[in-house]
């Protein structure tokens, strides 16, 4: 062989058979060399290692068997190396120990591997020479390759427990090397020699072999070993600084303990101040333990601070209360949020109640806060919790917290209601006006009326929270004089409805009734408007005469509160009124007017409120699609059904909606006919509310209908149309729903229909 070739063998050597090898792993097809490419866990990290294995010899079959077996090994196994090389054997050369192989010239490049890997394969078989030709030319004996392929050389980590190996040589850091036997025999007596060589591996090999060293000393229990694994805490690499800080992790050593702290204080890596922090908070000393857990709980790092109070609370960490008040502010509101349970499961209710006054914190914490006071068994400050989320908390929060207040006695829960009553949220104010109609709270009557003020689009829910408030909490005598001292005209429309209503109740209308009559006359529309419904809780003809007569007010509020007041009379009563204010130019007017209409199924007036389907006031339409519905009988059936199928074509999108909402409703075969035409719209929120109202029809025909939105493409409308198949109850849908999960692919669709199909199945 060259000198220049030998060079190249040198330089490639092992290294680059690992490189040029695929990942498969050698077979051994009678024998041959077996070894694996396997990944290995090399530190902090996962390598592809090349791991030899023992050479075996098939005594069995005759020499050439055993030589193109070997072959053959290597050719299979690694066909991006070899091509197509071929092994050509003369049994007379093989009867003196030589073979020749045909390198493929594509794989000249590999041709040191090539003749590495077969020299030595076919010498443990007694080849002594193997002549190259084609993509190579030589002509090599096992002594002129100047590695040994496969005998396992080692580090000293790679040797050290759980590995175990049964063959090669360890490496040891004074150049020289040891039986791998040997070495595994010395370790477990702990010879001085070989647990120093591990100790001087540990202080000067690479970081790779000292990361190996420091995952393996703490389960060796080698002498000093805790002293010089101490020392890689200043090591230059952090990945080896942070080994050896998890190899510490328990050690009671105080000079150990106080150079974790140092680190805590003084590295600048905050990986590594964190791997100390979190080794001293696993540390039996409460010392040095609540140090690591503080600062863990003051670092950025979301994990480690989670941990942190974990830690404080599973040790009953009463002392902890500053920390865990100041985690409230963590970056991460994760880490605030658990601070806030764990000072509740810490039982410090004081710093939770003193935290919630804390402007400083997110609304989102604060809520948090709130929620975990309202959880205390003691109810002054549970009642804290309910107060603030009732108060500004998101809806979802406020409603159960105004339910739970409304049940208190003490501490007395008017006040907290009433600043309740300023919440953001529409939904929030309506339930808490109702809860202070409840509790018959009538100094709270101002405090509702301002909602009304501060957002007027809830009057018509807080005006029927007032006068329910009015007729609990007092007398008749009282609301009439109540109304001779109200100024507000809120107030005074409610006082007017609840005198009407208290009266109606105690059968003492009449005596009401001229002042709901001089109430006609009020210069304000709103307790005019309120007079005039209340003349309607008796419908007798005198009172529908005085309410028709205001028809014509100036005031929009008092029209529709004619047509609300109409409403209360039976079908034929001044239904010329009501058409009248069905046309009129204010569409509340118009659709107060034709809610009446419907609510007293005034058939006789279905034809008319047809022809005004193309009002220009879309909330009109809307409400021309709810009367007839109501209107709807055997005989106008048809009708009704065309008239509201025609509006599946507007352009408003609610009137749309409205209509299939009541064609659902009608479930006949006519209106889900004309559902139908909905069931693919590319629109997904047609398409879905057309799915709900044909769960809603019960109808037979809904079922292959609804059936078709589960093979859309996405799978929210394949949800719905579950949803809605389970909610029509149809045992009858479970061949469509078993069709459907033959090819589901998304798992949170596949479990909502393996769920529905079990209760369809169960039903």
């Amino acid at each position: 062989m060259t000198r220049k070739k030998r060079t190249l063998f040198l330089t490639l050597g092992l290294a680059t058979a690992v490189l040029l090898l695929s990942s498969s792993a050698f077979a051994q097809e009678g024998p041959g060399v077996i070894y694996t490419y396997e990944k290995v866990q090399l530190g902090n990290t996962t390598q592809w290692v090349l791991v030899p294995r023992l050479m075996s010899k098939d005594t069995s079959a005759d020499l050439e068997t055993n030589v193109r077996a070997a072959f053959n090994t290597l050719k299979k196994s690694k066909p991006p190396t070899y091509g197509s090389t071929e092994l050509e054997i003369d049994p007379k050369a093989l009867a003196k120990g030589k073979v020749t192989v045909d390198v493929d010239a594509d794989k000249a490049k590999y041709a040191l591997i090539i003749e590495a890997e077969v020299v030595e394969s076919l010498a443990t078989l007694g080849v002594t020479q193997v002549t190259f030709k084609g993509g190579a030319s030589e002509v090599l004996t096992e002594s002129a390759i100047p590695f040994a392929a496969f005998t396992l050389s080692v580090p000293i980590w790679r040797a050290l427990p759980p590995a175990t190996l049964s063959s090669g040589v360890v490496r040891l850091p004074s150049g020289g090397t040891m039986d791998v036997v040997a070495f595994q025999t010395k370790l477990g007596e702990k010879d001085a020699t070989v647990v120093a060589a591990i100790f001087e591996e540990l202080g000067k090999s690479a970081p790779l072999s000292q990361i190996g060293l420091l995952e393996r000393l703490p389960k060796m229990d080698l002498p000093g070993w805790q002293a010089e694994v101490a020392k890689q805490l200043g090591n230059k690499d952090t990945t080896v600084r942070v080994a050896a800080i998890k190899a510490l992790e328990g050690v009671t050593d105080k000079p150990i303990l106080e150079a974790l702290v140092a680190i805590v204080d003084k590295d600048t890596d905050p990986d590594v101040q964190a791997a100390a922090a979190l080794a001293l908070s696993a540390s039996k000393n409460d010392k040095f333990s609540s140090y690591g857990v503080y600062f863990a709980l003051r670092g950025e790092n979301e994990a480690a601070a989670l941990t942190a109070i974990d830690e404080l609370v599973k040790a009953r960490d009463v002392a902890a209360d500053v920390e865990l008040v100041s985690a409230l502010a963590h970056k991460s509101p994760s880490v605030g949020k658990r601070a806030a349970r764990a000072l509740r499961q810490l039982e410090l209710d004081k710093q939770l109640v003193k935290s919630l006054d804390n402007d400083a914190l997110s609304g989102e914490i604060r809520e948090t806060i709130a929620t975990e006071l309202s959880q205390l068994k003691t109810p002054a400050d549970a009642f804290i919790g309910f107060a603030y989320l009732a108060a500004k908390g998101t809806s979802a929060a406020a409603l159960p917290a105004v339910q739970a207040l409304a049940k208190y006695k003490d501490p007395e829960p008017i006040k907290a209601l009433e600043e309740a009553l300023k919440s953001e949220y529409s939904s929030v104010r309506l339930a808490t006006a109702n809860a202070l109609g409840d509790l018959k709270e009538k100094h709270s009557v101002d405090a509702i009326a301002a909602v009304v003020e501060a957002h007027p689009s809830d009057f018509a829910d807080i005006e029927e929270a007032i006068i329910k408030l009015f007729v609990n909490s007092e007398t008749l005598s009282d609301l009439e004089d109540q109304l001779k001292k109200q100024k507000k005209d809120l107030l005074r429309r409610a006082l007017f409805r609840a005198i009407g209503r208290k009266a109606l109740a105690a059968s003492r209308f009449n005596a009401v009734r001229d002042k709901l009559l001089e109430g006609l006359k009020e210069s304000n529309e709103l307790p005019r408007g309120g007079a005039v419904i209340a003349l309607s809780y008796e419908p007798t003809d005198d009172n529908l005469a005085m309410i028709g007569s205001l028809a014509a007010d100036s005031s929009s509020q008092v029209r529709s509160d004619v047509a609300l007041a109409l409403s209360n009379f039976p079908e034929g009563k001044a239904t010329d009124v009501l058409m009248k204010l069905s046309s009129d130019t204010d569409s509340d007017v118009a659709v107060a007017a034709i809610t009446a209409l419907g609510v007293r199924k005034e058939k006789a007036a279905l034809k008319d409120l047809i022809k005004m389907g193309k009002s220009e006031s879309p909330d009109v339409r809307r409400a021309l699609i709810r009367s007839t519905r109501e209107m709807m009988n055997a005989d106008n059936r048809g009708d009704v059904v065309a008239f509201i199928s025609n509006a599946l074509f507007d352009a408003d999108r609610g009137v749309m909606l409205a209509a299939i909402t009541a064609l659902g409703e009608i479930a006949d075969e006519q209106s889900v006919g004309s559902l139908a035409m909905l069931v693919q719209d590319p629109n997904p929120q047609i398409q879905h509310a057309a799915f709900v109202a044909l769960a809603v029809s019960q109808h037979p025909d809904a079922i292959g209908l609804i059936a078709k939105g589960l093979s859309a493409d996405d799978p929210a409308t394949r949800q719905v149309a579950l949803q809605a198949l389970k909610d029509h109850g149809s045992v009858l849908a479970g061949p469509e729903i078993e069709k459907m999960l033959v090819n589901e692919t998304d798992p949170e669709t596949k479990a909502l229909a393996e769920t529905i199909l079990a209760e369809l199945k169960g039903s």
